[in-house]
């Protein structure tokens, strides 16, 4: 993001509120730029004279900044922190195997590359639905008149149905995804 992609978001802002707004004033600089030399940021501000920022380096931040695998991308200031961001090409994976799915309302069923098919029993989950959706009507019912229990009440059980619907897909995914590295390494 450049300094004119910024100033045409304030442009924008200004429209909708009259005068221009900045929250929380920040500098961003692409990779061309600065400099990050030993330690110090440096910032052209004018021709041939810069400004100098020295930076907290740990270990941690001098092992990404000798990493010559990574390549340098933005750096954004604000008035406490400098976030530099890093860019690195990911190597291709090919995969062992493909899995098409096909959800449906009581089910999963899933097709591996070798043309097997595996179906999953989903009706827990509409049980689920159906359980909490009831236990959510009495709770209206009986605490319609005190409003704060009956909110604190409806975000706990949401959460608890929220949880286990989380753990019975992630339970199902865990296994449709087993299936298919089996078959194709056999």
């Amino acid at each position: 993001m450049s300094a004119c992609e910024v100033a045409c978001g304030l442009v924008r802002n200004m429209m909708r509120r009259k005068t221009p707004y900045v929250r929380r004033a920040f500098l961003k600089f692409d990779n061309q730029t600065f400099k990050i030399q030993d330690g110090v940021l440096r910032i052209p501000e004018k021709p041939r004279q810069f400004i100098s920022i020295p930076l907290k380096i740990g270990k941690y931040q001098r092992d990404f900044l000798s990493d010559l695998t990574l390549k340098l991308g933005s750096v954004t200031v604000t008035a406490n922190t400098v976030t530099v961001v890093f860019s690195k090409a990911a190597e291709v994976i090919e995969p062992m195997g493909y899995i098409r799915i096909d959800t449906n309302e009581r089910s999963l069923d899933c097709v591996t590359s070798n043309r097997e098919l595996f179906k999953y029993n989903l009706s827990e989950l509409s049980r689920l639905h159906h359980v909490y959706f009831e236990k959510r009507r009495k709770i209206q019912r009986k605490f319609w008149g005190d409003r704060r229990k009956l909110q604190k009440l409806q975000a706990k059980y949401s959460a608890r149905e929220k949880h286990r619907t989380e753990q019975l897909m992630h339970q199902v995914s865990k296994k449709s995804l087993k299936k298919p590295n089996k078959g194709a390494s056999e």
